[in-house]
């Protein structure tokens, strides 16, 4: 078995519920962090997919990881042919997410009666400058353009990638799936104001909430078919650790949990990154369909373990800090203290609380350091 063979079957074992046979390094960069590694000119570059696979190429070939780390991005061409609202890239190219407001609080009931007119003729004119009425045909136009030259031009890359790094492309991500009061604060009233709506019109973000979540679940059927081994459906969770435990169980809770059934019973499995500190929701995590993958950013790992860790795929609780701050010793030490406790029985990948965004995030050295030491002393047999 060759050594990409041996990592995907790290990958495959870990979905199909078996032990595999050490603990896989799992990382992910965010879109920035190989341009700037590589050194190039984030605000320029990013534009240009040839210096985009090259970044990726010297990054990947630095970082020892048993996944691809990394694989072309084409968000910010696609945002600008918009005149997107909700992500407008800074004068050096990183991508702001600004807490703007699409629908207004008296349009509940529009979008209770019928979601898709009331989002294509009144939020997305809304949030992307060019898709009013009298734009939206030329924009589309060009959109579709842009489509067909990335397609292009990243053609093969990421098997190239995989293939020329011996790095799994096994359980593949295929799609996205928002939660859907999520969807609301994301998309629609704003963080902000979304949390005012459940004080002052509960029973309308509640039905909103169930409108969301059927279209959510009805977005699943566009998923390839033959579903590929372990391919993963992804969501990143915005809103709970801002909310109370009881408006949580009321507003955010159920639908959740229903779209997350739902990727289950098509075969798929629900990889979600859960973001800021989520130990007091570990109870309510045990109603998920057994077989998620749960990457965690602030958690307990003694209380993820004991809730989870024998039904789910746990990843995270390794600070990304640390690979900043700390020597290469400290960073191995720490690393221990968590595969002590994560790493029996398996069902846990090693990975990083959060994607490194800039160079400065990881000393090489320490990272490294890190990396071999899992790859060398955590196999089962």
């Amino acid at each position: 078995m060759g050594l990409k063979e041996f990592r995907e079957q790290l990958f495959l074992d870990m979905a199909e519920g078996k032990i595999p046979k050490r603990v896989p390094v799992y990382m992910s960069f965010e879109s920035s962090y190989p341009l700037l590694y590589a050194g190039y000119n984030l605000a320029v570059d990013q534009y240009n997919f040839d210096l985009v696979y090259d970044a990726l190429d010297k990054t990947i070939a630095d970082f020892i990881t048993d996944n691809l780390p990394a694989a072309v991005g084409t968000p910010a061409l696609l945002n600008k042919i918009y005149g997107s609202k909700k992500f407008i890239p800074s004068e050096t190219g990183f991508i702001q997410h600004p807490n703007i407001c699409s629908m207004k609080a008296e349009e509940y009931d529009e979008l209770i009666a019928d979601p898709y007119k009331f989002i294509i003729e009144k939020v997305s004119p809304r949030t992307y400058t060019n898709m009013s009425p009298e734009k939206r045909g030329m924009t589309l136009f060009k959109a579709q353009l842009a489509q067909q030259f990335i397609a292009l031009k990243t053609a093969g890359m990421t098997q190239r990638l995989a293939e020329k790094h011996q790095r799994s492309l096994a359980c593949p991500m295929v799609g996205s799936a928002t939660a859907p009061f999520d969807y609301i604060g994301d998309n629609l009233r704003s963080f902000t104001a979304c949390l005012s709506d459940i004080k002052r019109y509960p029973a309308k973000v509640l039905e909103a909430v169930d409108v969301i979540t059927e279209i959510q679940i009805r977005n699943l059927d566009q998923l390839p078919k033959p579903i590929p081994k372990g391919a993963k459906v992804f969501s990143a969770l915005h809103m709970p650790t801002f909310m109370s435990t009881k408006d949580f169980e009321k507003f955010w809770w159920p639908s959740y949990l229903k779209l997350s059934n739902a990727i289950a019973e098509r075969g798929y499995t629900h990889l979600m990154f859960c973001e800021d500190d989520w130990n007091r929701f570990a109870d309510h995590l045990q109603d998920l369909p057994k077989g998620c993958l749960i990457c965690f950013e602030y958690m307990d790992p003694k209380l993820a373990k004991g809730k989870l860790g024998k039904d789910h795929i746990l990843a995270g609780f390794f600070p990304l800090n640390s690979f900043a701050t700390k020597s290469p010793a400290e960073c191995v030490d720490e690393a221990k203290a968590i595969l002590d406790i994560m790493a029996p029985g398996g069902n846990y990948m090693f990975r990083t609380d959060k994607a490194p965004i800039l160079k400065s995030d990881i000393n090489m050295e320490a990272y490294r350091a890190v990396a071999e030491y899992v790859m060398n002393n955590t196999y089962y047999y």
